[in-house]
C-alpha cells in the first residue's frame, strides 16, 4: 500500500481515493449526461459496507449503514417532493457507507453548503436570483413549520411551481462536499 499524506494521520488512504474518484466520475456524468449512473452508487455503497465491516466489524457496518441512510435521507426527500435526482440520493448513501458518521455527517453538512452556493451562483447566471430566493423563502416559511410538525404531505403544497422550479447537476456540490471534509480531516487530524 501506498503512504499518503492521509494515511499518515491515521486515515486509510484508499477510503479516501475511492470517494474521490466515484465523485468525480459521478460529476463528470452528471454534468455531461444529467444522470449519476446506478453501476456507480451501487458498487460504492456495496465496497462501502464491506470496507466497514473489513474495519470495524459489526460495528463498523452498523455505523456505514446508519451514515448512509442519514446521508441519503434528505436527498430522498428532495427526490420524492421536489423532483430531485434518485442518483444523488444513491451517491450519498454510498459516500455514508465508505465514511461512517463521524466524516459522513460534516461531508452531507458540506455537501449541503455546497450545493446552495452553486444553486446560487445558478440561478444568477440565468438571471433568476431574485425569483429563486422567493421561492425559497416562500417554502421555508410555509413547509418548514408543517415539516416540522409532521405533516408532510401538506408541505408538499409550497413546493414551487414547475415554472419556477430551477435544476441544477448535483454531482459537483457532492463532489466538492467530500472533498471539501477530505480536506479538513487532512489538516485538522493529529
Amino acid at each position: 500500500m501506498w503512504n499518503s499524506p492521509l494515511a499518515e494521520h491515521g486515515l486509510p488512504a484508499l477510503q479516501w481515493t475511492v470517494l474521490l474518484s466515484a465523485t468525480l466520475v459521478a460529476t463528470v456524468t452528471d454534468l455531461r449526461a444529467r444522470r449519476i449512473p446506478n453501476l456507480l452508487t451501487g458498487l460504492l455503497f456495496v465496497t462501502g459496507l464491506g470496507h466497514a465491516w473489513y474495519a470495524g466489524g459489526g460495528m463498523g457496518l452498523l455505523d456505514g449503514g446508519i451514515a448512509a441512510v442519514l446521508l441519503a435521507l434528505p436527498y430522498i426527500v428532495l427526490f420524492v417532493f421536489a423532483g430531485g435526482g434518485a442518483g444523488d440520493a444513491k451517491l450519498m448513501a454510498g459516500v455514508g457507507a465508505w465514511l461512517g458518521l463521524s466524516y459522513g455527517l460534516p461531508a452531507l453538512v458540506l455537501t449541503c453548503v455546497s450545493g446552495a452556493v452553486m444553486a446560487m451562483v445558478v440561478a444568477y447566471r440565468s438571471g433568476r436570483l431574485a425569483a429563486v430566493l422567493a421561492e425559497t423563502r416562500k417554502f421555508a416559511e410555509g413547509a418548514g413549520p408543517l415539516v416540522a410538525v409532521g405533516q408532510v404531505r401538506a408541505a408538499a403544497g409550497h413546493l414551487p411551481t414547475p415554472e419556477n422550479k430551477q435544476t441544477m447537476p448535483y454531482g459537483p456540490a457532492i463532489l466538492s462536499g467530500v472533498a471539501l471534509t477530505a480536506l479538513g480531516v487532512f489538516l485538522w487530524t493529529p
